[in-house]
């Protein structure tokens, strides 16, 4: 069973979460209790829909929501690459035509990252040349509450015909320490990570790549997937990276 409210123009499915600590509003949804989230009126992902909590008015979600959290990329001709953020708490800061965060809107649009509907994109490749060249690239997809998504990872490194990690997964929190990846639910102590897949290459000579999917489980009210990219050559060749992935709601 799901609580759905009609606005007078659309269906709306509010979110629930078995994290029922703090949840003043709560239901029964046929197998077990279930917490309704309360934001503030102001919030982003607010409906229209108001209740008084007890102290404050508080508002139910319109929606499951998703967002790219953060991005950052960093490209060097000689020794190690300075991070430079691109996307930061939901919004993109600065942008980079290498890497795009991008969505049917267009390239880095909306400039808030948060959706209910979007398949939010990240995709890029950048090529790195010197006497010591680097490259890198990471990025956070945050879901939301109990949202269940699709999350595409593709990584490339050196003749990157050749993928590093080539894979596409489905994540649901469970509880407040439990994290379905597809199905099969996962332990991740709160504030902990649990990595997915990493793998380590030598892009040809004498230097060394690495890609890596993991999942934080950040906050009770949602849980990061983190994507990173990395490759470096000591003996200046050339560090390239190539990244196709995306997350969408189910």
């Amino acid at each position: 069973m799901a609580l759905k409210i009609y606005t007078g123009s659309e269906t709306l499915t509010i979110p629930t979460t078995t994290y029922l600590t703090g949840r003043k509003l709560r239901l029964y949804d046929g197998s077990q209790i279930v917490g309704i989230p309360l934001v503030d009126i102001t919030d982003t992902m607010a409906s229209g829909l108001r209740i008084y909590d007890g102290s404050a008015v508080k508002a139910l979600l319109d929606g499951n929501y998703i967002s790219l959290y953060s991005l950052r990329t960093g490209y060097s001709s000689f020794g190690a690459a300075s991070w430079v953020t691109r996307v930061t708490d939901n919004a993109v800061s600065q942008t980079d035509s290498n890497f795009i965060y991008s969505t049917t809107s267009g390239n880095w649009l909306p400039s808030s990252t948060y959706t209910k509907t979007l398949k939010i994109n990240v995709v890029g490749q950048y090529t790195q040349t010197g006497a010591d060249p680097n490259v890198q690239c990471d990025f956070k997809f945050r879901v939301y509450y109990q949202a269940e998504v699709n999350v595409q990872t593709r990584i490339y490194g050196h003749t990157y015909t050749t993928s590093r990690i080539n894979r596409t997964d489905t994540f649901q929190r469970v509880s407040a320490t439990s994290i379905n990846i597809n199905g099969s639910p996962q332990s991740i102590t709160a504030g902990s990570y649990y990595t997915i897949q990493n793998v380590t290459w030598n892009p040809g000579d004498n230097g060394s790549g690495t890609a890596t999917l993991r999942i934080y489980n950040t906050n009770t009210d949602y849980f990061d997937v983190y994507v990173y990219a990395h490759e470096y050559d000591e003996q200046g060749d050339t560090a390239l990276i190539k990244v196709d992935c995306y997350c969408e709601l189910v």
